[in-house]
């Protein structure tokens, strides 16, 4: 006989150790968790009995096993589809139990799913009708926001499908928004799935929850009806103030009636020019607030340009510099420095005769927040001056103009 080979022995039993004695493995890197879902039959429950309790438990490997829970207390495991548990309750249970299903899969992987049980055995049965707590935005309300959800409030716990399919409206039809509710069940919020729409008279929306929406005891609710009204939004253009608007040299001259002017004079020592604007905000609705003023835009047009002010007197990148300020009610010769709120960036960046537009939006929302009753603006050149002896102005219309009046357009929201 013989001797065994006790090195070939021993290489086998390590190779089978690590097969796991023939089993399968799970894949290497196996992260992904399976799914699954629970459902209870009865639900609610009524009479004292048993629970069915059924989990849909599916993984891209195979589930191992769904685990059956009564709140933390497990109920059973089961190993096989279809998953299953009962549960016995009685009138002690009444109110709301909560079940829980755990799926795992052969790399741990664990989902768990949920399901709550209405019990009421032996208490009288529930014939009172819910009703309506509260609807946001209220019934007839104005200036709702685009970005509005649609809240309804109920007395008592909601069957929710049967709810959410009373929904009608052809303004917001169920198919275009989300439905929602709170873990009790007696707020249900309904998201449009798009922003509501803003229009010069303002968008309403209107809808209704027919009678066929009840409580979990089957009481239907009575039909209720509810509009609301979006915010006016709203676009006015001013003209600027003719007597505010005007140039203010830097030997101190002030002229309200001639064209704007900024730049550096041919004579004068190469005096500089800056000008003013000035725009009347005492017409806007008086309940208008910063938040609400969604654009603002100035626009200035340039019908001429003298000598070369965009190459010679700019800094930089910086072209026709336009900055937020106040002079108040009267353009003197002081105002070539006046209150600068902030410098709001270049207004044009070029010599060709036309209309040029600047976004003014942070200047507005501050002059409304401020209180302000005028909106003003400076125009100037990086530099004061090349002095070289030459005039290079660029010459803009003013609000005395025939024609091209310098213009601030807002748009607005409003209820």
């Amino acid at each position: 006989m013989k001797p065994l080979n006790l090195a070939l022995l021993l290489t086998t039993a390590l190779s089978l150790a690590a097969c796991g004695g023939g089993g399968t493995a799970p894949p290497a890197g196996d992260t992904t968790a399976p799914t699954v879902s629970l459902t209870a039959t009865p639900n609610p429950v009524t009479a004292a009995g048993a629970v069915l309790l059924t989990a849909a438990a599916t993984d891209d490997v195979g589930v191992t096993q769904v685990v059956f829970y009564r709140g933390a207390t497990e109920i059973s495991t089961d190993t096989a589809a279809p998953y299953e548990a009962t549960s016995n309750l009685t009138a002690a249970d009444n109110g709301s139990v909560q079940y829980r299903a755990v799926a795992s899969d052969a790399a741990g992987n664990t989902k768990e799913a949920t399901s709550d049980v209405t019990v009421n055995i032996g208490a009288p049965a529930d014939t009172t009708a819910p009703s309506v707590v509260s609807i946001s935005p209220a019934g007839g309300a104005t200036g709702v926001a685009k970005d509005a959800n649609i809240v309804v409030t109920f007395s008592e716990k909601m069957n929710q499908a049967a709810t959410q399919a009373a929904y009608q409206s052809t303004d917001l039809p169920a198919s275009d928004v989300t439905f929602s509710w709170n873990p009790a069940g007696t707020v249900m919020t309904i998201n449009p799935n798009a922003d509501l729409l803003y229009t010069a008279a303002g968008k309403t929306y209107a809808f209704k929850l027919t009678s066929t929406a009840t409580d979990i005891a089957g009481n239907a609710l009575p039909a209720t009806n509810s509009s609301f009204k979006t915010f006016r939004q709203l676009t006015t253009t001013l003209n600027s103030t003719p007597a505010l608007d005007g140039w203010v040299r830097s030997d101190g001259t002030v002229n309200t009636t001639d064209e704007l002017r900024i730049g550096d004079s041919g004579d004068v020592g190469n005096a500089t020019y800056r000008s003013y604007l000035s725009f009347d905000l005492s017409g806007l609705p008086a309940g208008l607030t910063s938040a609400n003023i969604v654009s603002a835009s100035l626009s200035v047009y340039q019908f001429s340009v003298s000598g070369a002010p965009y190459t010679d007197l700019d800094v930089g990148v910086s072209d026709l510099i336009l900055d937020h300020v106040n002079y108040s009610t009267t353009l003197t010769g002081t105002d070539f420095d006046p209150t600068v709120y902030s410098t709001l960036g270049d207004s044009s960046s070029s010599a060709l005769v036309g209309s040029y537009a600047k976004s003014v939006l942070s200047a507005l929302k501050d002059d409304r927040s401020a209180g302000r009753t005028r909106s003003q603006y400076r125009l100037r050149f990086a530099k004061l001056t090349d002095g070289d002896g030459n005039a290079d102005i660029a010459y803009l219309r003013q609000g005395e103009s025939a024609t091209n009046k310098p213009t601030l357009t807002l748009t607005y929201l409003i209820p």
